[in-house]
């Protein structure tokens, strides 16, 4: 394993283990001093490059205001990508595990707060992020684009952490229903939430819905793990 010690602004790639498996991250260091808060990004299910300008543009955004934001490829605790039957099931706990071991991992660096720690999953990423942020408490914030809490931790689950849903009404891969349930259990338990809906966006955010979502994340950040929050 690596660890992050660099300059302000830096990015780097590094890796931590994870089940006996090494773990890529892209470092993104936070452009301002001292110890700063964390955010673990999750990408989608088409993998860390398909979209890397727009997760770079994100990640950079993130870390000019003084996040550490770490992009996981956690598809790197699996063979393949697999999300039905048993193989899909194995490797979603495969992935929640990757992100428990990484908020670990991001905590023990000297310049991460351990007690400010969020994640912010796309897609696939999201639901990732969803279910892991039900059961693990160090996490403080998770930031939803266009995902889902799935079923069985939705049944589980009883606390979440500070959460932001983000969604297109017209998304034709994961239905907005899915961020209408998520949006209902959060008030049904209690728990500090925000819900916004695109009218025109689909399963993908770009352009200035794009920039508006990162916006929005920011300025969630700041509230729950930032320089504003409590």
């Amino acid at each position: 394993m690596a660890d992050a010690s660099s300059g302000a602004g830096d990015r780097a790639t590094l890796s931590f283990a994870s089940a006996g498996k090494s773990i890529g991250v892209d470092w993104h260091r936070a452009a301002r001093p001292g110890i700063r808060p964390a955010v673990l990004m999750l990408h989608g299910r088409d993998g860390p490059d398909r979209f890397a300008d727009a997760y770079r543009f994100a990640a950079r955004e993130l870390s000019e205001r003084g996040y550490h934001v770490l992009f996981v490829h956690y598809f790197d605790a699996s063979t393949d990508d697999t999300l039905f039957g048993g193989a899909g099931l194995a490797n979603f706990f495969a992935w929640m595990r990757v992100v428990e071991d990484c908020v670990g991992w991001a905590g023990s660096q000297a310049d991460v707060d351990p007690e400010r720690v969020a994640v912010l999953g796309v897609s696939l990423g999201a639901s990732i992020a969803l279910a892991q942020a039900s059961q693990d408490r160090r996490i403080k914030a998770v930031i939803d684009f266009y995902g889902m809490l799935p079923l069985p931790a939705l049944a589980m689950t009883h606390r979440m952490p500070a959460t932001l849903i983000l969604h297109g009404a017209q998304d034709w891969v994961v239905h907005v229903a899915a961020a209408y349930q998520l949006d209902a259990f959060l008030n049904t338990i209690g728990a500090t939430h925000e819900t916004h809906i695109y009218p025109d966006a689909g399963h993908g955010f770009r352009d200035t819905v794009g920039a508006d979502a990162v916006r929005r994340t920011i300025a969630f950040l700041d509230r729950h793990v930032g320089e504003r929050a409590g």
